[in-house]
């Protein structure tokens, strides 16, 4: 999750500033935007993704079957009680794990699935599915049945039964009864084969696909970690932190995420959010160049960059982070917003492009309306420019500037009377 306050600030206050401090030398060429080519990319970068879910989840099996906890074959099936609603409360599946079942198996059995893990519910009250819609009850005449997602199953199934977290326990008559491996709470992320990863692998998916990046509100996110927190996980502790104000036992806990999990750039990203939150912006910089550097295919951490770079002055450096989101999400409308801010002083047919698209991605943003109004102005557009620009004005935040372009593009009274009489 982003930095909430700074995303307030930058949201609402770099738009607003005057566009005649920017420079207007140092022309770095960008294309129009070209969605079908940038959805092309992110496309891409999911499968990357997906490919690296499978990659875990190889090691998952691996880890546990060499501990000789795995019953042989496909262990589900004769009782199934964590096959069902009522003994579903164990279980989380990821977006990325929902989207990889969908695929491979059809679209409406991972609907399906998705409702059965959501437990959703009918008018009445009752469950959609009471049972794992993958799941067939074993014949006892050919001894066949069980999971039929055994070989797809999502990642909090495929390590039940081998491990359970203090304070939970086993179905009655489980197959793994006995085997199990019994987790502290506070080790989950140590206890659980590749759990950290995992992690990592649903944060970087949920960068790429939200649409500005921006997960959830403060108090949906702080209740989340609280929920978390006796996993022990230092990076959620440090974001807890953060959101709760409390800046130095974040920082340590950043810290200690950092010298963790050396291959994960989310503690560099969020050390960074630090550093923004007390208006440190060089070292918020370098924390995000430190997570891009470890990981270049997460649109989040360029956006932030980009940011930075834009509040340092460093126009072609913000210019290229916000062409990079672009690449990896179309969708952010802050990137495409700020990339058509960026180009209004000197490529105005190109900043209109990306102008275009970031009003009609978030049409409630003035600002995003007020530059849209301004690059019309500046490609002869007049009469197009009006209506972004009584949008903007009819706004406090962007009202003054918005006037005064509306007053610079419409005629005098004067002029309006003598272009009626000569039409007469």
């Amino acid at each position: 999750m982003a930095n909430p306050e700074h995303a307030t600030r930058i949201r609402s206050g770099l738009l607003a500033c005057t566009i005649s401090t920017l420079p207007r030398t140092g022309v770095l060429k960008v294309t129009p935007p070209d969605l079908a080519r940038s959805e092309e990319l992110r496309s891409q970068a999911v499968d990357r993704l997906l490919l690296r879910l499978d990659e875990l989840y190889d090691a998952v099996t691996r880890a546990l079957e060499s501990q000789s906890l795995r019953p042989v074959g496909n262990g589900c099936g004769a009782c199934y009680t964590c096959c069902t609603a009522e003994g579903l409360s164990a279980h989380h599946v990821h977006d990325l794990e929902h989207l990889a079942i969908a695929r491979r198996l059809g679209t409406a059995l991972g609907n399906a699935f998705r409702a059965y893990v959501e437990r959703q519910r009918d008018d009445a009250g009752e469950y959609l599915y009471r049972v794992c819609p993958f799941h067939t009850a074993p014949s006892s005449a050919e001894g066949t049945g069980g999971c039929g997602l055994y070989a797809h199953r999502p990642y909090s199934c495929r390590v039940f039964g081998h491990r359970h977290l203090s304070g939970t326990r086993l179905p009655d008559h489980c197959v793994y009864e006995g085997r199990s491996v019994e987790v502290p709470q506070s080790l989950y992320f140590s206890g659980l084969p590749s759990a950290l990863a995992f992690r990592d692998l649903q944060r970087t998916y949920s960068a790429l696909v939200s649409p500005d990046g921006e997960e959830s509100t403060v108090a949906e996110a702080l209740a989340s970690l609280r929920a978390n927190a006796i996993f022990g996980d230092p990076l959620d502790m440090g974001v807890m932190a953060t959101l709760e104000g409390r800046l130095d036992d974040a920082r340590r806990w950043f810290l200690e995420a950092a010298a963790s999990s050396p291959e994960s750039a989310w503690p560099h990203f969020y050390a960074g959010t630090l550093h923004d939150l007390g208006r440190q912006t060089e070292a918020a910089a370098e924390a995000y160049r430190r997570a891009v550097a470890i990981e270049a295919s997460n649109p989040r951490f360029f956006l932030h960059l980009g940011f930075c770079e834009l509040e340092l002055e460093r126009y072609d450096e913000a210019r290229r982070c916000f062409s990079r989101v672009i690449d990896l999400n179309p969708h952010d409308s802050n990137a495409q917003g700020f990339l058509g801010y960026l180009l209004l002083a000197i490529e105005p047919a190109r900043a209109l492009d990306h102008l275009e698209v970031a009003s009609t991605l978030d049409g409630a943003n003035p600002f995003f309306a007020l530059r849209l109004g301004e690059a019309l102005v500046r490609t002869g557009r007049i009469d197009d420019a009006r209506e972004p620009l009584c949008r903007a004005a009819a706004d406090a935040r962007s009202a003054r500037e918005a006037h005064e372009l509306l007053r610079a593009v419409e005629p005098p009274p004067d002029a309006v009377d003598l272009e009626r009489q000569s039409d007469l």
